[in-house]
């Protein structure tokens, strides 16, 4: 969990900008974990699998097959990137 954290806000500070939102919350059986910032997004058609690198393959390992989650990559309203593992 600390190396996924630690790789999402890394990205988030080399590529975002503004503050960064770290969220963890339990919803019943689940944690959320979401990792946000204020910058432009990520771009319009943006594929995880397609973009991978380094990076983007350690943060959807250790999401998927290390915590037995799920991850999204989405823009908020407001604007910034958010990355959510559930």
């Amino acid at each position: 969990l600390a190396l996924l954290v630690n790789e999402v806000v890394s990205n988030s500070i080399k590529h975002g900008a503004g503050d960064i939102e770290v969220t963890l919350r339990p919803d019943g059986e689940n944690v959320f974990l979401e990792i946000c910032d204020s910058g432009r997004g990520f771009p319009q058609g943006f594929n995880p699998q397609r973009a991978a690198n380094t990076g983007l393959e350690l943060i959807d390992s250790a999401a998927r097959w290390d915590l037995r989650g799920e991850i999204t990559y989405t823009n908020r309203e407001q604007g910034g990137a958010c990355v959510t593992v559930t």
